[in-house]
């Protein structure tokens, strides 16, 4: 399901302290679990631009104390808290807009 867009413009508007810029989406529910790099990576658009995610396994488990280390049960953590992540990594980006973003559990309090 993706993330609300007023949500994700809200937040881009509270980091730019008011100053509104394009939205970031996530139109695009595609996620992969990259083993070399103990992350799931996903993708958000702003505008024409494609904006690359990593969520290190480290914010998985914040997220899911009991997740054990496979990519099918770090991926059913990702799907069942998407909607949570993307609000962080749109206030991540909002923050410092790039090309890519990697998230880690201090992201997540």
């Amino acid at each position: 399901m993706p993330i609300d867009g007023g949500d994700v413009a809200q937040a881009h508007c509270a980091a730019n302290r008011g100053e509104c810029r394009m939205s970031l989406n996530f139109p695009n529910q595609s996620r992969s679990y990259n083993a070399s790099h103990d992350c799931v990576c996903f993708w958000g658009h702003e505008s024409q631009f494609e904006v690359a995610f990593q969520i290190g396994s480290d914010a998985l488990k914040r997220l899911n104390s009991t997740v054990p280390d496979d990519e099918e049960a770090l991926l059913r953590v990702f799907d069942g808290n998407r909607v949570q992540i993307q609000k962080v990594a749109a206030r991540a980006h909002a923050q410092k807009p790039d090309g890519f973003h990697r998230l880690s559990a201090t992201d997540f309090g």
